[in-house]
């Protein structure tokens, strides 16, 4: 069972639709596609900073460092070329290997939301997640784990606060045929009680029966979405995709409450990543 999740009252579906509407209101950059969806258009230096992050990053994550641009990068990784310490979800661990690249990463982050007019309206954000996503999944075992990211889900299921929003990015690669299926939230969702931790990702098997969002997803166009929205990593035997993802909080955040991610409060983002 995952850690209980206590961050009540839970968030109607209007507040939520209102907190996207102020948001596209005051920020240009965000489209709404849906009225819990938006996507995002970073400015050009804000995501060449972003990516340069980034590489630096995954460069640093490699035993040994990786030497070699972007594109080699890519290849190396779909050739199996590449030793990287993740996670069975892809995420590249923090280690004293990657913490001061997750540090430059965690600060052009706070920049970004700050352009885009999200920080003020956030009392906390999650450490983020770097994902290296191979076009094929390391092991059979890795999509039976009872909250693989290959099944349609809600990370409040796994324990995450209920008024998550989800800033999530595609840096690079193969976003085509290695890419997200994003659902609009079923009622049943609000109104059987569905925003709550859950054991496994299959009790909630067939709550989802809507096809997903046309997303035309791109490289370097974000999806901001609702922690309401059911989704999932689809692989379409294509190539290794790179993107990123952090999850923000919209109500008042208790640092002494814990969830499946570990959150930073706002006012904390620039001592720790200035």
């Amino acid at each position: 069972m995952p850690v209980v999740n206590v961050n009540s009252p839970i968030m109607t579906q209007e507040e939520r639709t209102q907190w996207y509407r102020e948001l596209a209101a005051a920020a240009s950059s965000i489209r709404l596609i849906h009225p819990l969806v938006g996507s995002v258009t970073f400015a050009a230096e804000d995501f060449r900073g972003l990516q340069h992050a980034v590489f630096h990053l995954l460069a640093e994550a490699c035993t040994p460092r990786f030497e070699g641009d972007l594109e080699a990068f890519l290849a190396a990784s779909d050739q199996h070329r590449l030793s990287i310490d993740t996670t069975p979800g892809s995420v590249i661990k923090i280690s004293y290997k990657t913490y001061a690249g997750y540090t430059r990463l965690h600060h052009q982050i706070g920049q970004i939301l700050k352009h885009l007019r999200i920080l003020e309206r956030i009392t906390a954000m999650s450490l983020a997640n770097l994902r290296v996503v191979a076009g094929e999944a390391k092991t059979p075992d890795t999509e039976k784990r009872a909250y693989a990211t290959s099944k349609t889900h809600i990370d409040v299921w796994a324990g995450e606060p209920n008024d998550i929003v989800h800033l999530w990015i595609p840096l690079a690669g193969d976003v085509e045929r290695t890419t997200m299926d994003l659902f609009a939230p079923p009622e049943r969702l609000f109104t059987e009680g569905w925003l709550r931790p859950l054991d496994n990702y299959e009790a909630a098997e067939g709550l989802v029966t809507d096809p997903p969002l046309d997303l035309n997803l791109s490289i370097g166009r974000a999806l901001l979405f609702d922690g309401s929205c059911p989704h999932r990593t689809r692989r379409m035997q294509g190539a290794t995709r790179i993107s990123m993802d952090v999850k923000l909080l919209r109500k008042p955040f208790d640092a002494t409450t814990q969830f499946a991610s570990s959150y930073l409060a706002v006012e904390d983002i620039g001592v720790w990543f200035s």
